[in-house]
């Protein structure tokens, strides 16, 4: 009867302690957190939903201009990436930006020297346009 009690008692605890280990409600956390790790998971209706679409590369147009003189403006468009864009320019000195919204950029001649403007998405890709000079 000894070697019987001793088997049955940690069986006996087992079997009341799994009840305790169930929860009462579910946890919307943990089909969100399912969800984040595996993003292919079936949709409500049971079917494989498509791979999510693919971001087109960010572009730059045009991606070169030549100034002929200041005060020249020329605009450059912004296009794919993520938006939101940022605009920038390597000499401000030479030429500044201005923007609405993020896009499209103007970018007006301050010097005859050579320049660049880029543009940088939310995902921090980068797309360069160039701005020579025609020499007087």
């Amino acid at each position: 009867m000894k070697n019987t009690a001793f088997f049955l008692l940690p069986l006996l605890a087992a079997i009341l302690a799994l009840p305790a280990c169930e929860r009462d409600e579910p946890n919307p956390d943990d089909a969100r957190r399912y969800m984040e790790q595996n993003p292919y998971g079936l949709d409500r209706d049971g079917r494989r939903p498509s791979a999510p679409a693919e971001i087109p590369a960010l572009t730059i147009s045009p991606t070169e201009v030549t100034a002929e003189a200041v005060g020249d403006v020329f605009v450059f468009c912004a296009s794919g990436g993520q938006p939101p864009y940022t605009w920038n320019v390597a000499n401000p000195a030479s030429g500044t930006i201005a923007h609405d919204n993020g896009n499209p950029c103007s970018y007006t001649v301050a010097q005859l020297k050579k320049n660049s403007v880029w543009v940088k998405d939310s995902r921090g890709r980068v797309a360069t346009a160039t701005i020579g000079y025609e020499a007087p």
